[in-house]
């Protein structure tokens, strides 16, 4: 059984504006617009009244760039991630989720059935097989899996399977609907099941196929997430594990550990899938890294 508040409230996150460039055109990022949404949203609530234009604007952006399908309403990411083999037009579990959260907020200050009708519709990939287009992957122990990134590796990123739940949590707030009960408690279920496996022993993974550690804000945003499925589903393990993770932060030589680990896996997995564009980009990045350190000193002096 899933706890149920008496009206679905915010739970907002950090905006983003990542934008990519596909064909010299500026593509936008679905899930960082979502998180703008979200993000404006929360400061609307704190007293900031034209926040909510930035927030409207964003949801309409929303339902102009999403694509109506047999499985419902989808995001397409109009660009490559060469990391995980994934060529532009793929879907995210994250997005999805965000997007639900998007229209279910929409709903609630404007009362117009029509946002409710678009997250129901933008629901429907998240309850849907990745072969069929849709963004869940059952393993063989009969665990459902939101995929973030839907790649053939399966990657289960933590952060991007959570947010899906987050948006199927607030539907379930307004319908109520047992359907969607049922498949939040599998979802979490598979989370109990597994969630010892994101532990490091002294950090949390960002992933567990290859497994990453995550970056600090990463590794914060667990913590908050963990805390998050502990109150609505009363399982004590995402409170000890959201503990747990919160004690490692306390030794900044965790935090550098995972920060160096992170950093030499994710180079490898550029080179390994991009290999010459992979060590450009690399040296580029390094480059830039060597320049802000340059400037950073220079302000010093």
């Amino acid at each position: 059984m899933i706890r149920r508040p008496p009206r679905s409230t915010p739970s907002n996150s950090s905006a983003a504006s990542d934008v990519y460039k596909r064909q010299n055109k500026i593509v936008y990022n679905p899930t960082s617009v979502a998180l703008f949404a979200l993000s404006n949203l929360q400061l609307y609530n704190s007293g900031n009244k034209k926040a909510l234009n930035n927030f409207e604007l964003a949801c309409r952006w929303l339902i102009s760039n999403g694509i109506h399908t047999k499985i419902g309403l989808i995001f397409p990411h109009d660009f490559d991630h060469p990391i995980y083999g994934l060529k532009a037009g793929w879907i995210s579990a994250m997005t999805q989720g965000l997007a639900v959260s998007c229209f279910i907020r929409r709903y609630i200050l404007s009362g117009d059935i029509v946002f409710l009708e678009l997250a129901k519709e933008a629901a429907k990939p998240l309850q849907e097989e990745i072969k069929n287009g849709g963004v869940a992957y059952y393993d063989n122990n009969s665990n459902v899996w939101l995929e973030e990134v839907p790649s053939n590796t399966m990657p289960h990123i933590l952060n991007g399977f959570i947010y899906g739940i987050m948006g199927l949590y607030d539907l379930y707030c307004i319908l109520g609907d047992a359907c969607i009960e049922n498949f939040i408690i599998r979802a979490i279920s598979t989370l109990e099941k597994n969630i010892h496996k994101y532990d490091l022993g002294y950090w949390s993974k960002y992933q567990l196929n290859p497994p990453i550690p995550a970056t600090l804000s990463y590794h914060k945003l667990h913590i908050q997430q963990l805390l998050f499925l502990y109150k609505i589903s009363q399982q004590m393990i995402f409170k000890e594990y959201a503990i747990k993770f919160a004690s490692y932060i306390k030794h900044r030589s965790n935090n550098l550990f995972a920060k160096y680990i992170g950093y030499v896996q994710y180079v490898n997995a550029l080179v390994k899938t991009m290999r010459l564009q992979g060590i450009h980009y690399v040296i580029h990045r390094m480059i830039g890294g060597i320049r802000s350190v340059v400037v950073s000193n220079s302000a010093l002096v």
